[in-house]
């Protein structure tokens, strides 16, 4: 990843880490490791700042997460509600098995749909 800024969050099980990189279609945030309530202050922060930098579309790499509760899908949801407020929807480039698996058992796989394969 080019011009990557790397944070890491020691907090929740086996803790969390962001990553910032570049794509054409804009900045994208690649979150590693669990996402639940311990971590929900980070997630949230990292997730508003995406939202204030993105251009074109939010974009969030989810590939490297392990384990989400409804935590992670409440940030999604709202952060899609704040993405497409701010004209730059949010797209997942890349979902694990783990988190897709809560997101359809959510409801709201269909509304966080990841793109087809090829078009980010």
């Amino acid at each position: 990843m080019s011009d990557e800024a790397r944070r890491r969050s020691p907090t929740g099980h086996g803790g969390l880490t962001f990553a910032r990189s570049e794509r054409s279609q804009g900045p994208t945030l690649v979150i590693d490791g669990e996402i639940d309530l311990a971590v929900k202050g980070e997630l949230d922060a990292q997730l508003a700042a995406l939202v204030a930098v993105a251009h074109g579309s939010t974009l969030v790499d989810l590939s490297g997460v392990t384990f989400m509760d409804s935590t992670g899908t409440h940030a999604l949801l709202e952060t899609a509600a704040a993405a497409r407020a701010a004209g730059a929807p949010l797209v997942l480039v890349a979902v694990s098995a783990p988190c897709r698996r809560v997101l359809e058992l959510s409801g709201v796989w269909d509304a966080l749909r990841e793109p087809a394969s090829g078009s980010v």
